[in-house]
């Protein structure tokens, strides 16, 4: 209770908390939060997390009472309730360059709201929350405050030569070696296998 993650509820605090390249999925909140409730912190930055299949409260937003948050490349979907508490409690929200699900949060700079097309959502599999090479989410982060690489230390972007574009949302950059790939042994050509 009072959240799945984090909780900090200390009027005498004021702190900070960041998150990059973390993935938050299947945690359940138990009637509060789904990740987190802090009255204290003040700032409160993501950069290229996804959080997917979160429950929280009815009356509780996924993360909740923090003053000031902002969160760039990042994916928000299959959750159950809203990103942030209705109306919401403190301080600025801001999500930009993200995938966010349909009615989860209004529009911000470069966000689309699109299936993510996972490999996988399964936790046991190893390519759990990896994206597709359908997904929509590929080379529409920014490079801005992006992270250099990604969760499992692929080079960010995907390819290296653009340094300034083709940045992708989410903890993992697209086509990095944690991707499946068939090889053609006749062309030599590299193929990503989306059946896993």
């Amino acid at each position: 209770r009072y959240g799945a993650i984090a909780h900090s509820y200390n009027a005498g605090w004021t702190g900070t908390w960041s998150a990059t390249n973390c993935v938050f999925a299947y945690n359940n909140g138990l009637g509060s939060s789904g990740i987190a409730i802090a009255n204290a912190v003040q700032n409160w930055t993501s950069v290229n997390c996804v959080y997917y299949g979160n429950v929280n409260g009815s009356s509780y937003g996924l993360i909740d009472y923090i003053s000031n948050f902002t969160d760039i490349n990042s994916i928000y979907w299959g959750n159950t309730g809203l990103i942030f508490s209705t109306p919401d409690r403190y301080g600025t929200k801001s999500i930009t360059y993200s995938d966010v699900q349909p009615a989860g949060y209004a529009a911000g700079t470069g966000n689309i709201s699109v299936e993510p097309l996972f490999l996988s959502t399964n936790e046991t599999s190893s390519n759990f929350l990896k994206l597709s090479a359908s997904s929509h989410c590929i080379d529409t982060g920014t490079f801005e405050g992006a992270p250099s690489d990604d969760m499992i230390d692929t080079s960010r972007p995907q390819p290296t030569s653009d340094a300034y574009n083709n940045f992708d949302m989410g903890a993992y950059e697209y086509g990095g070696p944690g991707f499946p790939q068939i090889v053609n042994l006749t062309t030599g050509q590299s193929y990503y296998n989306l059946d896993h």
